[in-house]
């Protein structure tokens, strides 16, 4: 039951932070500056500590996801361009080419399982989102822009999860740790 509750928060919350982002983009061009009033944008120093507001207004516009669902739940693709399960434990992601970080790194399927290579560490296990990841049991790269999920037992609710998962720059993350990340993010 917990489990449900905190996938409904995180999608409640990738759902207002994707409403954001459309606010956001819809603005003119000559708009200088956008200011959005919040209490608190959080202490915590990495996207994956929590997914409660108002955190997760600055999360979204900074950060995106293999997938998000749409109004209707149906899974839509954001940095993947396509998944597919090629077994009932393994999901294959197409990851989208031509991306890169606001630091200049480039955006491919190392970088995605870099992301979850951390969330299956102790440290990210330990993490509001890598929590609800405990069914992956490998993340590895097929091709320079696919990745390979398996999970220890069929996950059929996968795709709509990964709204949780921020893909960060990795060599950010792991050059910066946690603290030096949340000064001075890198996102997609």
């Amino acid at each position: 039951m917990k489990a449900k509750m905190n996938l409904r928060r995180a999608l409640r919350g990738a759902v207002a932070g994707a409403a954001f982002g459309a606010m956001l983009a819809s603005l003119p061009a000559s708009a200088a500056e956008v200011r959005l009033g919040v209490n608190d944008v959080g202490r915590h120093g990495d996207p994956f500590a929590g997914r409660g507001n108002p955190g997760t207004f600055l999360w979204n516009a900074l950060f995106d996801p293999l997938a998000l669902p749409d109004e209707t739940g149906t899974p839509q693709g954001v940095l993947a361009t396509g998944w597919k399960i090629v077994e009932p434990t393994t999901w294959e992601f197409t990851v989208r080419d031509g991306v890169t970080f606001s630091n200049g790194e480039k955006l491919d399927a190392a970088a995605v399982a870099a992301t979850f290579e951390w969330l299956l560490t102790e440290k990210g296990r330990a993490s509001v989102v890598g929590s609800e990841f405990r069914s992956i049991d490998s993340v590895s790269v097929s091709g320079p822009n696919t990745i390979r999920i398996v999970t220890k037992a069929p996950d059929p609710i996968l795709i709509n999860k990964l709204a949780m998962v921020y893909v960060v720059a990795p060599k950010a993350w792991a050059d910066l740790g946690i603290e030096g990340f949340n000064a001075n993010p890198s996102g997609t």
